[in-house]
């Protein structure tokens, strides 16, 4: 029995064409005389998956403006579909809109998606070798063939039905192309209508009380890397539109641990495509937290920080910010030098909307926290980093969004209020903690050293191992220069403390920067190791002259 079609009769002996072709269809769908008429269902519910087909009242012929899911305007039975409205749903979150006219790709992955609308598929011949049935091949024509109107008539009466046939056959059809071919329609389907994802829910949930997102997530650990992104982008879908049910440990787990493996990999070209998965998933609370708890921040201003691309840096920034109105991950994103990589990313880009969400994002930073401890050590870092210069650049452009204006203002007053009761210890502490040191006033000021050099000794020595960590890890030969010229004038103020340094391995580390290939780094790696040896001297002689006392103690490092 045909329950694809209630009355409905399809001549598969003549190969369609898709309506992704642009071409005529050799065949048309015939209505029965006799199909039997369905009472009609409320908007947005769905029904089970074995009833069959609602037979529509009216041939494709008659269908004048509806638009079809898919492809570029197509003939249909005689008539020029128009397909506008879906193709800028589709394609909307991937593209900018540059004249106020036309929705433009700009990601290989909207590029790449744009080109499989326009692919060929033979269905008849699928079902002449039976690989697919005939009700797949009767839910895949009509839903292509019909407009809007009637894709969602069907889908109100029958939705998990079609959704059942569209996942079986994307599991019948081996040919990887036919395959990518058929998530971008359900993606499509999708963009299209949110509602239809409670149709592939309620499918999952009759398969031993699963989730749409599981009859997907095996697509992820496929070849093909479109085929693997456009899975990811239905996912997202499914676990962000759906109002009755979200993703949980391990899925939510493996999904973002996914998504933040594509984000580091070099090879990822589709990178604008799981950056757009992220910004829907870290709308959602749950998820945000689930993400910071993986580390994600860090990911994500790592790669903000290495990417000139405006797009990425807008959609990095756009996570960022999401992330922000968490309250208990303003500390994360703290640590994990946030405010550093906007603050860059604000005195490079030009782009307004990355200022928008950049601007949007240090100003939550700043608002949200309890924490006033935590608030006044962001707005330190971000007074090292030059934003307040930023700022007054940004304040003589004219931006159209007023919220652009305003957040700039509110950012100017907060770090002028806290400018004036920084001290120059709390501004080198920022600059260090932040490891981008430069060659600010405070690092060649003996007034300061000597006043100060005891304290890098608080708290088990903490600033002198960042001090010293930095000649280990760090690439810069500025930041190496000025790390050992503070070595050297904390040695140098502070006698005892050569112990400390030789104990943490900064003698070690000096020594080996004498053979740096830059210049500067090893006339100050040489200052350094010479600083140590006076101290040396001095305190050899000194113990000649008078012998040990209690005040020449070893300092003890832990």
């Amino acid at each position: 029995m045909n329950v694809a079609l209630a009355g409905v009769k399809i001549r598969p002996k003549h190969s369609y064409h898709t309506p992704l072709a642009p071409q005529r269809l050799h065949s048309e769908i015939v209505l029965g005389a006799n199909a039997a008429a369905t009472p009609p269902v409320a908007s947005g519910t769905v029904s089970s998956a074995d009833t069959s087909f609602f037979s529509f009242a009216r041939h494709p012929r008659d269908t004048e403006s509806d638009d079809v899911v898919g492809a570029p305007a197509v003939a249909i039975a005689g008539n020029r579909i128009n397909p506008d409205n879906w193709v800028r749903l589709a394609i909307q979150a991937d593209t900018e809109v540059t004249d106020g006219e036309e929705a433009y790709p700009i990601s290989p992955m909207s590029v790449k998606a744009a080109k499989m609308r326009t692919m060929y598929v033979n269905w008849g011949t699928y079902l002449q070798s039976h690989i697919i049935t005939q009700d797949q091949f009767d839910c895949i024509t009509i839903l292509l063939t019909y407009g809007r109107q009637k894709r969602e008539e069907l889908w109100n009466k029958h939705g998990i039905q079609c959704a059942r046939l569209l996942v079986e056959m994307t599991s019948n059809i081996s040919k990887t192309p036919t395959v990518q071919y058929l998530l971008t329609v359900i993606d499509d389907l999708l963009q299209e209508d949110r509602l239809r994802i409670e149709a592939f829910h309620a499918y999952a949930g009759m398969r031993k009380g699963r989730r749409g997102w599981d009859l997907f997530l095996p697509f992820l650990n496929r070849d093909d890397a479109f085929l693997v992104h456009q899975a990811a982008r239905i996912i997202a879908k499914m676990a962000c539109w759906s109002a009755h049910v979200s993703m949980k440990h391990p899925e939510i787990t493996m999904y973002l641990s996914f998504l933040k493996a594509q984000l580091q990999s070099p090879a990822n070209e589709y990178k604008e495509a799981t950056l757009r998965c992220l910004q829907m998933m870290l709308r959602i609370e749950d998820y945000r937290r689930a993400f910071v708890t993986l580390m994600g921040v860090n990911t994500l201003v790592e790669v903000m920080d290495n990417n000139t691309s405006f797009q990425v840096q807008y959609q990095l920034a756009f996570c960022l910010w999401c992330l922000s109105f968490g309250r208990e991950l303003i500390a994360d994103l703290y640590e994990s030098k946030t405010a550093e990589v906007l603050c860059k990313t604000l005195a490079n880009t030009l782009k307004e909307k990355v200022v928008r969400i950049a601007v949007a994002t240090l100003r939550n930073m700043l608002e949200i926290p309890d924490d006033q401890e935590l608030v006044q050590n962001i707005a330190t870092t971000m007074i090292h980093c030059r934003l307040m210069k930023t700022l007054q650049h940004l304040k003589s452009r004219q931006f159209a969004d007023e919220d652009v204006n305003e957040d700039i203002d509110f950012l100017w007053e907060v770090l002028t209020d806290n400018a004036s009761q920084i001290s120059s210890f709390d501004e080198y502490v920022a600059e260090l903690k932040s490891g981008s040191l430069e060659w600010s006033p405070v690092h060649k000021d003996d007034k300061f050293w000597r006043e100060n050099a005891t304290r890098f000794n608080v708290n088990n020595f903490e600033l002198l191992k960042i001090l010293i960590r930095l000649l280990e890890i760090s690439k810069d030969p500025l930041v190496l220069s000025v790390a050992l010229h503070d070595v050297g004038e904390y040695v140098r103020c502070f006698p005892k403390g050569k112990t400390a340094v030789e104990a943490l391995g900064g003698k070690s580390k000096a020594m080996a920067l004498l053979n740096h290939e830059d210049g500067n780094v090893r006339y100050q790696a040489l200052l350094t190791v010479q600083k140590m040896l006076i101290q040396n001297w001095e305190f050899l002689g000194k113990r000649v002259r008078q012998g040990p006392s209690e005040s020449d103690k070893e300092v003890e490092v832990t």
